[in-house]
Formats: C-alpha cells, sequence, structure tokens
C-alpha cells in the first residue's frame, strides 16, 4: 500500500477513534458525572434533613418533607423511620406508621456509627413514585435534639431525566461524525500535497543515493521534518562521497609506493592477457598503462625477438598450470643500454585449487649483475695469479735446489706477493709466514714458527678449513674455499696446494666483498618482503587479521619470533597493545601512558627507539616484565605526522646486536603497515556507517508499524494485515471477526496510581490477550487503552461470542501492580465479516460502535454489531458540528444581568451569559449545548472567547464614564482543570487592560469540592491577583461546609431554586436565612439569584442578604440595552429608599 492510501486510510480511522473517544467520554464522564450529581443531592438533602429536623416538631417535620418532595422533581420518595424501620415522616402522608424491613435500612436504624449506604433499585421499587424507573437510595443515621441516635432519614432520587439526556447526546454524536468526514476529507486534500508529494520526490532521489550516485542531491526546499530529512540524505552522500575520495587517495599512494619498489608488477589472465600493470613498467615501455591492459604480455615491448616471445608463452602456459616460474633475462627497455631483469610468474588459486590468474613481477638487477661481473673479473684475475703462483711453485719444487740455495730470494718473493701465505709440514708445524699473513692474522713469526698450526689457531678445530687443510694434506689435492674467522670477525678466500715439505697456503681478506653481498642479498630480501607485505596487507580489512600479518612479516625480516603492537586509544590517553606474537603475546591489553616505558617514549617522541639490555633497562615500565628479551627495537605507526601506535621487536639472543640499518628495515615497513592500518580503519568507519544506517532504517519501520509500549502492531500494521486477511478471507469464502476492546474505568487506575502503573497494566493486558488467542489471531494496541483483534476463519456467530467472553473472564482476575490491587474488566464490540461489512474501515467502524452499545448497557460485556446502532451517533455529531461552526462564524453572543447592592440599590457587577444565536433556530439556552462544548473540549475556547469578550465590555463602560463594577464569568469544569489557568486569566486582563478587582470568577459548588487541595491552590493564586471568587448556585452542590472555611472564598450565591418559594415555603425561607448567617460569619458576602418579586425582595433584605440578581430588575440583556440600563437614574424606585434610587 502506498503511503498516500495510508495516510487517508489513517485520517479516516483517526475519524473514526475521535467518534469513538466522544461516545467514551459520553458513557465514562458525562453520565457518571450526571449520577454522582444525582448521588449527592441525594446525600444533601439527606444531611439537611439531619441537621434541620431535630429541633423541629413532627408536623413540621411533615411539612418540611413535604415541601422537599414538592420542589424537587426527581425526588422519588423521603422518610424518617425509627430503629425498627419504622416510617415516622413520609413523602407521602399516607405512607407514616409502615415498616421498611429492608437489611441496610435496619442495619443504618440500629447502628450508632454514622455511615452513608447508597442503593440502586429495580424497577419494583414500592416506594418509587415513578414506577418502572431506575432510582438513587441513600440511607443514613438519624439523631435527636440531643444527639442520641434515633433511627435513619431514607431519600430516594430518580435517574428519569438522566437517561432521557443520554437519548439527546446520541443525536448530537451523529451530527458531529458528519462534521468530522467533511473536515478529515480537507486534510487529506492538504496532506497530499504538503506531506505525500515530498515525500515521493524524497523517495526517488533516495533510490539513486542508494545505487551508488552519490554526486546526485535532493532538491526539496521545505522548512519542515521533510525538509530535514531531505538535508540528511544529502550531508550522508557529501560525507560518503569524501569518504570514497579518500580511500581512492590512500590507494593511490599505496600504488605509487609499490611502483617505486618494483619494476614490473602486472596482474594477467592465465590466457596471457594484462588485467593491471603498474606505471613504472608502463613508462619503461613507453606506453599508458590503459593501451597495455588487454594485450597478451608477449605482445608488450617487453619482448625483444621471438625467442624471447615463444618463451614467454611457454611460461604462461606453465604458471596456468599453477608451476611458479623464476628467471633473469636482459629487456631492452633502459634508456641507454639494456637492463636485467629478475622476472617471476606465480599463479593465484582460489579455494578449488583453480588457478584465477597470475601475478608478474620483475625487479631491476642491472646494479647488481654489473657487481656481480666486476667480482667475477677480479676472483678470475686473482685466479690467473694464484696459477701462476702454482707454476712457479712447480718450478721451485722441480729446482728444489736450486730455491735453496736463493732462499733468499724466494723470501722477497713471498713478501712482496699481496696474499697471505703459510707453509705448513707434513706435522702441521708452521714453517714459514709472510708479512701479508702477519697482518691479516695479526701474527708475531717467532710465536708462531715452529709451532703446530692447530694449536696456534684452536679455534678453527673441526671448521670448514680443518677438513679442507686435512684433505689436502691426506689426499694430495689442491682446495680453494671461503672461511669465516669468527675471531677477527674476517672472511677469507683461501686457496690451499699439497707440497713435498707438506702444504702452502695462500689467503686474501674478502671481507668488504662478503658484506657488499651480504648488503645486496638483505637489501633484495626486503624490497621482496615488502613487496609480499604489501600485497597482503592490501586485502586485510579485518583489524585483528592485519595486525597478526604485520607482526608475523615484520618478525620475519628481522629474524625473530617476538613482537608487539600497541595502538593509540580512541581518548589518546593510553596506548594499549592490540597483538603480540611469541614472548609477547602474554601482553596483550596492557596499557601504558606517554612517557611510560619503550613504547609510551617513543610515542612521545615519535622517534625510534633501541634498547640492548631491555631487562636491566632504567626506563621499563615497572609493570612490563618479560625475562626472555634481551633486546628491543620500536619504532612508531604514523597517519600523517600523528602517531598512531607502536611497532616494536624482541630478540631473545645475547649476540643479536641492533644498529641503525635495523631500524632503517623496520621503519620502512612501519611506512606500509601504517597505511595498510589506515585503509582497514577507513573502509571500517564506511562499513559502520553503512550498517548504522541499515539498523536506523529498519528501527524506523518497526516503530512505524508497532505500539512502542506493548509492541503490538499500532493502528497502521493493523489494517494492513486487515485489508490482507479480508482478501483471503475473500477468496477462501471464510468467516472472520473484528473485536474492538475499550478497558473499563482504566483512566481511574491511570489518575490514581500514575502513568507509570498504567504502562504496566497496559503491558499486561496485551500479554494476558496473547494467551488467551491462538497465534493466527491478531491482536493491535490501537488507541490509549483499546485493542483490536481479527479471530481468523470462524465456523459461526457463537464462536466469536465464546472467544469474548473468555478474554472478559481473563481480564477479571485480579491484577496485583506493585502494592495495589485491582480489577480491571473490559467492554467488547464485534464486526462479522461479510455480514457487517467488507472493508477495513466498515468492520472497524462497525465493530466500534458495538463496543460503545456494550459501554451502554453496563460495561464488562460483549455486543454485535447491529444495523440501528448509526442513528444514535449522527445527532450528537451535528450538535458538536454545529457548535465548532457557531464559534468559527461569530454566532454566539453574551447577555448581561445586572447585580444589586441591596443597601444602596447600585448596580455593584453584572453577570455575563453566554447564548448561541443560530441562524435558524434563533437564541439557544446554553442548557443544550454547553454539556456537548464541555464534552468535546470546545468549551475552553469559547470560555476564552468570553472571558476575553467580557472583560474588554467592562474596560470599555469605564473608558465611557460608567461606575466600575464586577464583571462576573462562569467557569467550567473543564475550563478550571487548565494547569495553565491562571497565566491565561492573567494575560487577558493584561490585554484588555481591565484592573483584576473588577473581575469576578464563579465556580460550582460541584467543581470547588472534586479536588479540595487542586481547587484551593488555584483559587488562592487567583484571588492572589485581586480576582473575586464566588460559588455559584450554593446549595444545590450538597457538599460539607466544613470546606467551606479552607478555601479563598469571597461570595456564595443562593441557587434559584430556594429562592422561588422563599414567601410561601418556610423550609426555603429556612435554608436561605441558614445561608446567609453561615456566609456572614465566614465573613463572605452573599449573592441571590432568581429574584422576580418584591416579596422575595423584601425577605431577603430582611435577612441581611448583601446582592441580588433576577428578573424583578432585568433579564439578560445584549451589551447596548445594559449601557441604558446604566444610564438611568430612576429605575426601581418603588424598590429601594428614596435616598438610594442612583442604580
Amino acid at each position: 500500500m502506498s503511503i498516500g492510501r495510508k495516510f487517508i486510510l489513517t485520517v479516516f480511522i483517526t475519524g473514526l477513534v475521535l467518534v469513538g473517544e466522544i461516545l467514551f467520554l459520553f458513557h465514562h464522564y458525562i453520565i457518571p458525572w450526571q449520577v454522582d450529581h444525582i448521588v449527592e443531592k441525594a446525600r444533601a438533602i439527606a444531611y439537611f434533613l439531619q441537621e434541620t429536623t431535630p429541633l423541629l416538631q413532627d408536623d413540621e417535620k411533615q411539612k418540611l418533607v413535604a415541601n422537599l418532595n414538592g420542589k424537587e422533581p426527581d425526588l422519588s420518595y423521603l422518610l424518617i423511620m425509627d430503629k425498627n424501620a419504622k416510617a415516622l415522616i413520609h413523602s407521602d402522608p399516607d405512607r407514616v406508621g409502615m415498616v421498611f424491613p429492608d437489611q441496610g435500612k435496619l442495619s443504618s436504624a440500629r447502628d450508632g456509627k454514622t455511615v452513608e449506604q447508597i442503593y440502586t433499585r429495580d424497577e419494583n421499587n414500592p416506594n418509587s413514585r415513578y414506577h418502572g424507573e431506575r432510582t438513587i437510595d441513600i440511607v443514613i443515621p438519624y439523631f435527636d435534639a440531643s444527639g442520641n441516635h434515633t433511627g435513619a432519614i431514607n431519600v430516594g432520587l430518580s435517574l428519569k431525566r438522566i437517561d432521557l439526556l443520554r437519548d439527546q447526546y446520541y443525536t448530537v454524536i451523529g451530527l458531529s461524525a458528519l462534521f468530522l468526514t467533511l473536515l478529515f476529507s480537507f486534510i487529506i486534500y492538504k496532506g497530499r500535497q504538503d506531506v505525500i508529494m515530498p515525500l515521493k520526490s524524497l523517495s526517488v532521489m533516495a533510490r539513486r543515493l542508494g545505487n551508488g550516485d552519490l554526486n546526485q542531491l535532493i532538491k526539496i526546499d521545505k522548512n519542515d521534518e521533510i525538509g530535514d530529512l531531505a538535508q540528511e540524505f544529502n550531508t550522508m552522500a557529501k560525507k560518503l562521497n569524501s569518504l570514497m575520495n579518500r580511500l581512492k587517495d590512500k590507494e593511490h599512494q599505496l600504488k605509487e609506493y609499490i611502483d617505486q619498489l618494483i619494476t614490473l608488477n602486472a596482474k594477467i589472465a592465465p590466457d596471457g592477457t594484462l588485467l593491471m600493470v603498474n606505471e613504472t613498467a608502463a613508462q619503461l615501455m613507453h606506453l599508458p598503462s590503459e593501451q597495455l591492459v588487454g594485450r597478451k604480455l608477449w605482445e608488450t615491448p617487453w619482448c625483444s625477438n621471438s625467442k624471447a616471445r615463444q618463451w614467454l608463452e611457454e611460461a604462461v602456459q606453465k604458471a596456468a598450470a599453477g608451476e611458479t616460474i623464476h628467471y633473469e633475462t636482459e629487456t631492452p627497455l633502459g634508456q641507454t643500454k639494456p637492463i636485467m631483469i629478475d622476472f617471476s610468474l606465480k599463479p593465484v588459486f582460489n579455494r578449488e585449487q583453480q588457478v584465477i590468474y597470475l601475478v608478474a613481477e620483475g625487479r631491476d638487477i642491472t646494479e647488481r649483475k654489473y657487481m656481480e661481473q666486476e667480482l667475477t673479473a677480479s676472483n678470475e684475475e686473482l685466479t690467473a695469479t694464484n696459477e701462476e703462483l702454482v707454476s712457479i711453485e712447480e718450478e721451485l719444487r722441480a729446482t728444489n735446489e736450486e730455491l735453496n740455495h736463493s732462499h733468499q730470494q724466494m723470501n722477497v718473493i713471498f713478501e712482496s706477493i699481496t696474499d697471505g701465505f703459510l707453509s705448513l709440514d707434513p706435522r702441521w708445524k708452521i714453517t714459514y709466514v709472510n708479512g701479508e699473513a702477519e697482518k691479516l692474522l695479526l701474527l708475531h713469526p717467532q710465536r708462531v714458527l715452529d709451532k703446530n698450526f692447530w694449536e696456534v689457531f684452536p679455534e678453527v678445530t673441526d671448521s670448514l678449513l680443518h677438513q679442507q687443510l686435512e684433505e689436502v694434506m691426506e689426499q694430495q689435492v689442491p682446495a680453494r674455499f671461503e672461511y669465516y674467522y669468527p675471531l677477527l670477525n674476517k672472511w677469507f678466500a683461501i686457496h690451499a696446494y699439497p707440497s713435498a715439505g707438506g702444504v702452502s697456503i695462500y689467503f686474501h681478506d674478502i671481507s668488504d666483498r662478503k658484506l657488499a653481498e651480504e648488503k645486496i642479498y638483505f637489501h633484495n630480501k626486503y624490497l621482496a618482503s615488502l613487496h609480499e607485505t604489501a600485497l597482503a596487507l592490501m586485502n586485510r580489512l579485518d583489524l585483528d587479521d592485519l595486525l597478526e600479518a604485520i607482526l608475523s612479516r615484520a618478525g620475519a625480516l628481522l629474524g625473530t619470533e617476538h613482537g608487539w603492537i600497541y595502538l593509540v586509544n580512541n581518548d589518546k590517553s593510553r596506548v594499549v597493545v592490540r597483538a603480540g606474537v611469541g614472548a609477547c603475546k602474554q601482553t596483550i591489553g596492557f596499557a601504558m601512558k606517554p612517557g611510560e616505558g619503550l613504547a609510551g617514549k617513543v610515542w612521545l617522541s615519535g622517534q625510534p627507539m633501541i634498547v640492548h639490555d631491555y631487562y636491566n633497562w632504567q626506563g621499563r615500565s615497572i609493570n612490563f616484565i618479560s625475562t626472555a628479551i634481551h633486546s628491543t627495537l620500536a619504532v612508531p605507526l604514523k597517519s600523517g605526522q600523528e602517531t598512531i601506535g607502536i611497532i616494536g621487536l624482541g630478540f631473545v639472543q645475547n649476540n643479536r646486536q641492533l644498529n641503525d640499518e635495523d631500524v632503517t628495515l623496520l621503519n620502512g615497513f612501519a611506512q606500509l603497515a601504517s597505511i595498510a592500518l589506515e585503509n582497514a580503519r577507513l573502509f571500517k568507519t564506511a562499513q559502520q556507517e553503512l550498517s548504522e544506517r541499515t539498523k536506523v532504517q529498519e528501527l524506523m519501520r518497526h516503530q512505524a508499524h508497532h505500539d512502542h509500549l506493548t509492541d503490538l502492531p499500532n493502528r497502521i500494521l493493523f489494517n494492513q494485515q486487515l485489508n490482507h486477511i479480508l482478501s483471503q478471507a475473500d477468496k477462501n469464502k471464510e468467516m472472520l471477526a473484528v473485536f474492538f476492546l475499550d478497558l473499563d474505568y482504566f483512566k481511574v487506575v491511570n489518575d490514581t496510581l500514575g502513568h507509570d502503573m498504567g504502562d504496566q497494566l497496559l503491558k499486561g493486558i496485551a500479554q494476558r490477550l496473547s494467551s488467551v488467542l491462538y497465534k493466527e489471531d491478531i491482536i493491535a494496541r490501537i488507541g490509549g487503552d483499546e485493542f483490536a483483534i481479527i479471530v481468523n476463519n470462524i465456523s459461526a456467530r457463537e464462536t466469536a461470542a465464546v472467544v469474548a467472553q473468555k478474554i472478559i473472564d481473563s481480564l477479571k482476575s485480579p491484577w496485583i501492580l506493585g502494592s495495589h490491587e485491582f480489577h480491571i474488566t473490559t467492554s467488547i464490540g464485534i464486526a462479522l465479516y461479510p455480514a457487517d461489512g467488507q472493508t477495513v474501515e466498515i468492520l472497524l467502524k462497525n465493530a466500534d460502535m458495538a463496543m460503545y452499545q456494550a459501554k451502554d448497557l453496563g460495561k464488562n460485556n460483549y455486543q454485535f454489531y447491529e444495523p440501528n446502532m448509526k442513528d444514535r451517533i449522527s445527532q450528537r455529531l451535528a450538535l458538536e458540528h454545529s457548535i465548532r461552526r457557531g464559534l468559527e462564524q461569530g454566532e454566539f453572543v453574551i447577555y448581561y444581568q445586572p447585580l444589586l447592592d441591596l443597601s444602596t440599590g447600585k448596580i455593584v457587577g453584572i453577570e455575563a451569559l453566554i447564548r448561541w444565536n443560530h441562524p435558524r433556530k434563533g437564541l439557544i439556552s446554553p442548557a443544550e449545548f454547553i454539556p456537548v462544548a464541555e464534552e468535546t473540549g470546545l468549551i475552553i475556547p469559547l470560555g476564552e472567547w468570553i472571558l476575553r469578550s467580557a472583560c474588554k465590555r467592562n474596560k470599555v463602560w469605564q473608558d465611557n464614564g460608567y461606575p466600575p463594577m464586577r464583571m462576573a464569568v462562569n467557569l467550567s469544569a473543564r475550563q478550571f482543570q487548565q494547569q495553565k489557568l491562571v497565566k491565561k486569566v492573567a494575560r487577558i486582563l493584561e490585554e484588555t487592560g481591565l484592573d483584576p478587582r473588577w473581575l469576578e470568577l464563579e465556580i460550582t459548588e460541584s467543581i470547588a469540592m472534586k479536588d479540595v487541595e487542586f481547587t484551593s491552590k488555584m483559587l488562592f493564586e487567583l484571588q492572589k491577583m485581586g480576582i473575586t471568587i464566588a460559588i455559584d448556585d450554593f446549595g444545590t452542590g450538597y457538599s460539607s461546609l466544613s470546606y467551606l472555611k479552607r478555601l479563598p472564598i469571597d461570595i456564595l450565591k443562593i441557587d434559584r431554586s430556594f429562592i422561588r418559594d422563599i414567601i410561601s415555603d418556610p423550609d426555603d425561607a429556612s435554608i436561605v436565612k441558614t445561608i446567609i448567617i453561615l456566609a456572614h460569619n465566614l465573613k463572605m458576602k452573599v449573592t441571590a439569584e432568581g429574584v422576580e418579586t418584591q416579596e422575595q425582595l423584601n425577605y431577603l433584605r430582611q435577612q441581611g442578604c448583601d446582592e441580588i440578581q433576577g428578573y424583578l430588575f432585568s433579564k439578560p440583556l445584549p451589551g447596548e440595552e445594559i449601557e441604558a440600563l446604566l444610564s438611568s437614574s430612576s429605575l426601581y424606585h418603588k424598590s429601594f429608599p428614596s435616598s438610594n434610587q442612583n442604580l
């Protein structure tokens, strides 16, 4: 399903939820509130009788009860009974004397404790005068004037008016549903323009980025979340592009480094085709590497003739068969002369040991060859010289007698040759040593002549020299060999010849040549090692694997099996051993600070360092002990100028002397290792970013389709699943059920125990539902305490009923959260497919309506959808829609009714009263629309408009010269519960410029008593501003009078129901008198509402009432007419003394 369709679906479902919420609020708040109001009224009547009747005679009591019965339309019965439940006083005089043996009443009549017992009577209540109606029944103890417990008071009130109000609400809900349909159609249109189309553009661009087009940026210029998301995509593309460029730079640097080390480096297909060639070789062949790639190796300038071409073709065939080819050849690629190349061709195998490509390497060995040729020429000259000497020796041997006579001449000859010379007799005695031999061997002739050769040179016993000389002596054959004399650390080229007198030995020092050869050997080995290391490290991207490879190859380069690598940690406070081999393997995880130990000093200085005697070195860290290591060498690993680690090698041989050449070798190797480490780090960074991006996308997808608290599917996923299941059910001709669950009294738990406990409860409910249903059934949380369930493949309507009952039974079990134990029930609505709907929207809507029917029937039950349920909602929704339209089009107006001071007759205040000037119905009473506005929340903007308009009007009157007076404004329950009410009132006063002392705010007694602590805090803050606080409709809330002294109240307004019969009904007169006395004792003023006759006015003046309000003086009037009233100077002159006619 596209996101556009999801959006449309979401908007329509939201509308359904709003309608459901309206029904929910009606059933959970309005009706319970009305019932509570009736209960409070019954309780207040009972306590009023308890307080007032003990001092009255029985006939006065009977008269008072009869009057209350006549005035209160909801009153079913009212009686006072003795401890035997016998009626002493009854609202029906004919029932006086009757006994009412109800156990609750008898309990209250006989028990001396002050308790209240509330009963809901059934339809057959014998005491009810409204037969067939529900009745609230309250029983409290009764005491005589002396405080003795003598019986009980029983009050019963009818619920008929509440049932009528409920039917009216259903009509309003229906009208509101029509309004929501039009509203959400507009939202869908706007959502498509502002959200869905930009998201489609974002999806196309994101797909391009995913395909690697990092240069394509997203062009969406919006200052909202979609625009921010587009910018984040662009930033991510730029970062990835930057990382890729850096990787290419590092790869280029590594390639240049290898090009400098190797003359030819090429990757070749098994058929001889060049796949890759380095720049050095391409430059030698005077062709770009791009033109060489694709040619056969033997078709390049590398081959100088047909013979070389044929040989190279055969070499490629052998290598392709798995053989490694190595040879030295001459190529015509040099600028002035041919160059010599050490060429190798190695096969690379896959896991199946099949050759996948060949690696060709060629090193320039021209200088080495020239050196070898020079050394060969020197050896040949020496050989020729030696041969001449041999010839001379043979002549000397042939003419032995002549030589004996010319001994002096022979000595001269031996002394003049450049080689050292020794002669030995058959018994190994030294018979002659020439001067060169003395210099080379540091000998003194007098100390060695006639001495045994093996005694003079005991260190050569059992050596190569010993073996060769014995063969010459025994076999009488000459020998040529090279020998290293460790005592002098020199190499000698030795020629030994047999003679009649023993053995003649010629030797000369070849140490310089051997050192040159050794350097050439180690240089070639170093180059080969670097090349192999580059190839080995280039494809290693795992850090641990790479570190082990670096240590292994570094140890092989310098001839040791012991080594370690430190890496700098993230906060650059420590270097930590990440890899170790040999004796250093146990140090993995060891850490050092800057300047501590060998690694810390190299890190701090950035320079290589050698320690020849590590165990006794004073700079060694006391925590780092390795008795096996004798000498160590450490060099830094760098990224640019920054040291990122240290590589060190340890040597256990006492005779291994580390020198600058070792430092050079390891330092060059460390440079290559640093590049490989940086390459691995960049690759890991890129992989981590891609991995994190994937995880975030997966998490976002999950969160978009699941409830964050219970992890159940949310409304979006539930609708998708239901849509899929419906298509399958249609194909298979199956029946299924959609359940809509709403928890009963969940708000009470949430408000009482807190939201954390509420969240735990929701999780537990999700678990219980999952345990009751089958795996193929689907559960979703689609609202605060609302769940939806799909029961698949049911056989009949009864199957759904069984499942619903199982759910109800499972949730009935007690819940224990922390130290709290309580019960929760649920109301379930059921819609069946295909009978009750064939689309997701219709099934959910019908299940929702059925759920509200279950609520109406007392909760804790299930109901199947019936078609006639729709009509109950339409009227309610229509009224809500009309109120919203009225707010938008300014259909509401304010009427004003004056309040007069009884002592002066002056107007001291005006009450602002809302009216609805409906375009078709005319003026509508607040009683018709205020309850709906309160329930839907529309009372908030409506109440704020009333308050602002009234304050503004009062300020205008004052500016026009009228005397200052209080403007009384009523606050509804929902308005008063706002946390920011005080700030709102202060802002309106500031905007209108009205002094706070000219504003009076009125709340009902029921609102004040709902939460006394909250009420007290709120009223104190308002009164602190200078605002007057009044309790409206006092006497109808039936709350305990003890709370009055706790609240900051300035005025009590007596309800009109007590004023109406104040002249004809002594009880009403007594009640009014008592309220006035009570208010004055508490230092409050009293305002009487609904004064309509002169007699009422006179009585109120006699009792000391402070202010009055009613039709006797003025009905509520528009603002313009009130101004005329304020201008009158002769109004109500009959009602007040002539001195106080100024109104």
